[in-house]
C-alpha cells in the first residue's frame, strides 16, 4: 500500500506547483461523512487506490497523522486549492454537491476542482459542502439529502447517475434546485422544474457527425454502457450500421479487418476510449481500408489523441465537441488545480451549472462567464465538429449551432 500512496501523491504534486500563500481567507469547503463505520488505515489506503478521493477526505481523522496518509490528505484537503478573495458583504455563496463516491469515483474531485476554480474567478467567499451518499441508494440518498435540506441550501449540483434521479426529483425536495452535470434530459424520465440537466446531447452529436458520413456506416465499440448507449444512437440514426465489438485488451485485429469489404471506405463511428481509438485508427491504415470519415462522439476529444495518433491517421477523421471557449483565469485556475478544462466535459459542465445558479438566482446583476444556454432545463451546447493537424484541433466549416435560452421558475 505504501507503493500505491507514493505514486498517487507523486501525481498529486503536479497539483500543488508554484502556488503563493495568500493572507486573504479562501473559500470555505466542508466534506460531510455519513458513513457511520470506522474507517482504519487500510480503509483509507483502499479508498485512495480506487480514487475515492473525497471519501478519502471525510474519513481520515487527526490520529492517523503518523500512518503516511497525512500527506496526500493536506493535498488532497488544502495544497490543491489555491485561496480565494474575499467578496463584498452580503454576497456569500452557498452550494450544496451531492456526491454518490463510488458510483462516479475520481469525477468527484474534478467537480471540486471546477466549483472552487470558478468561486476564485468571481471573487466569492463561498460556503461549498460536500454530502457524500457512497452509494446511490435510496436510503442513503435521502438521508443526505434531508442532511441538505436541514442544513439550509437552496442549490445543490449533483453529478449523479439515473438511479439517483428517482429519489431526488421526489416532490419533497421540490423546494431545491438541482444542477445535474452528468445526465441529459433526454435520457432521463422526470422533467421536474427543479431538475437542471447539464449532460452532453450525445445524439444530436452523432447527428451532426453523420452529415460527414457517406451512406456506408459502421461502428465499433468496447461493450461499456456508454459504448453500447452511442451504438444505440448510431443505429437510431442509421439502422443498417454494421457494428463490431472490441472488448478487453484484444491488440490483434486482423481477423476483424484484413479484406472486411463492410469497412472499406465507410464512415466507421468510433464508439471507443482514446487508446482503443487510437488503435483502430492506425490499424485502418495498416490494412489499406481507407475509410470514407473516421468518426466519434465526445468522449475522444482530448489532445492526447494528437501524441497517440499519426497525421495520416486523423486524414478524415471528425470528432464532435460540446465545449465551447472559456473564460482564460478560469482555465488557469483548473490547470493549477491539475485538469484541463478546455478537454473535460464534466468540468465543463459542472462550471457552467454555477456559472448558471450564481448569475440566474443568486446575483443576477453578474454577467455569465460562459456563453451556452439553458432551454426547458436542460444546457444546449454549441456542438462542434472538429478535425486535427499537428498543431491541435480546430473547427470544421459550418459546424455551429446557436440556440435561445429559457429560465425555470425556482421552486
Amino acid at each position: 500500500m505504501k507503493k500505491i500512496i507514493a505514486l498517487m501523491l507523486s501525481s498529486l504534486m503536479l497539483f500543488a506547483n508554484n502556488q503563493i500563500l495568500s493572507p486573504i481567507p479562501p473559500a470555505k469547503i466542508f466534506y460531510i461523512n455519513l458513513e457511520p463505520e470506522i474507517c482504519d488505515t487500510a480503509c483509507l489506503e483502499e479508498l485512495l487506490e480506487k480514487e475515492y478521493f473525497i471519501s478519502f477526505l471525510t474519513r481520515y481523522e487527526p490520529k492517523y497523522a503518523n500512518t503516511g496518509l497525512e500527506s496526500a490528505y493536506a493535498l488532497l484537503s488544502q495544497d490543491i486549492v489555491p485561496t480565494s478573495r474575499i467578496a463584498t458583504a452580503g454576497s456569500d455563496v452557498k452550494i450544496a454537491v451531492l456526491v454518490p463516491q463510488k458510483v462516479i469515483k475520481s469525477y468527484s474531485l474534478i467537480v471540486a476542482n471546477a466549483l472552487f476554480s470558478y468561486s476564485i474567478r468571481r471573487s466569492l467567499n463561498s460556503n461549498i459542502k460536500f454530502f457524500l451518499t457512497e452509494d446511490e441508494s435510496s436510503t442513503n440518498l435521502n438521508s443526505a439529502m434531508i442532511s441538505i435540506k436541514n442544513e439550509g441550501f437552496k442549490f445543490v449540483i449533483a453529478p449523479v447517475t439515473n438511479t439517483s434521479l428517482s429519489v431526488i426529483s421526489d416532490p419533497k425536495y421540490s423546494n431545491l434546485l438541482f444542477y445535474i452535470p452528468t445526465i441529459n434530459i433526454n435520457s432521463s424520465p422526470y422533467k421536474n422544474s427543479n431538475l437542471i440537466y447539464g449532460g452532453i446531447d450525445y445524439n444530436e452529436q452523432i447527428q451532426k457527425l453523420l452529415e460527414r458520413s457517406n451512406h456506408k456506416i459502421a461502428a465499433f465499440y468496447d461493450g461499456s454502457r456508454l459504448g453500447s448507449m452511442l451504438n444505440s444512437y448510431v443505429l437510431q440514426n442509421s439502422p443498417d450500421t454494421y457494428i463490431r465489438e472490441i472488448s478487453g485488451n484484444k491488440l490483434n485485429l486482423k481477423g476483424m479487418l484484413d479484406n472486411n469489404s463492410r469497412l472499406k471506405n465507410a464512415s466507421i463511428f468510433l464508439n471507443t476510449p482514446l487508446i482503443k481509438t487510437a488503435l483502430l485508427s492506425s490499424q485502418f491504415r495498416v490494412f489499406d481500408l481507407n475509410p470514407n470519415a473516421v468518426l466519434s462522439t465526445q468522449i475522444n476529444y482530448n489532445n492526447a489523441l494528437l501524441s497517440l495518433t499519426q497525421p495520416l491517421d486523423r486524414k478524415n477523421m471528425y470528432i464532435a465537441n460540446s465545449i465551447s471557449q472559456i473564460d482564460d483565469e478560469i482555465t488557469a485556475n483548473n490547470e493549477i488545480m491539475g485538469q484541463n478544462i478546455t478537454y473535460d466535459w464534466v468540468a465543463y459542465s459542472t462550471t457552467f451549472g454555477f456559472d448558471y445558479l450564481y448569475t440566474n438566482f443568486i446575483n443576477q446583476e453578474a454577467t455569465p462567464l460562459l456563453s451556452d444556454k439553458v432551454e426547458n432545463n436542460q444546457v444546449i451546447y454549441d456542438t462542434k465538429i472538429m478535425r486535427a493537424n499537428k498543431f491541435g484541433f480546430y473547427i470544421d466549416e459550418n459546424s455551429s449551432t446557436s440556440l435561445e435560452s429559457s429560465l425555470p421558475t425556482l421552486p
